[in-house]
């Protein structure tokens, strides 16, 4: 809880001075504490398939890694770049989804990321 309400304040510091770089940080971020408190990660109880298929944690989880992905390549950020491939690439090997659900564009994502 301490982590996310810090890293809320981060986002919203970096929106206010329209700081890219600390956006993309905070998003890649964010990435990270959802995978590691997303059903089905380790040590967590599985979500199921039926639950990935409508809205939930790990939706959302994936449309942020493909935007965190998206972001580092705009911004040149090789480390960035090369962290949401590895996490799209986890993602895919924990999760039963189809290859259309990892490359398909994110169509929402939270404002100024």
């Amino acid at each position: 809880m301490e982590a996310m309400t810090a890293l809320n304040e981060t986002l919203r510091m970096a929106q206010q001075h329209n700081d890219q770089w600390c956006l993309l940080h905070a998003l890649a971020m964010l990435c990270r504490l959802l995978a590691a408190c997303a059903p089905g990660s380790p040590g967590l109880p599985p979500e199921g398939l039926a639950a990935l298929k409508q809205g939930s944690q790990h939706v959302q989880l994936l449309r942020l890694l493909r935007r965190c992905l998206e972001r580092g390549q705009e911004l040149s950020c090789p480390h960035i770049t090369a962290y949401a491939k590895l996490a799209l690439t986890c993602f895919a090997l924990r999760h039963t989804v189809e290859a259309s659900d990892l490359t398909a564009t994110a169509t929402t994502s939270p404002a100024g990321l």
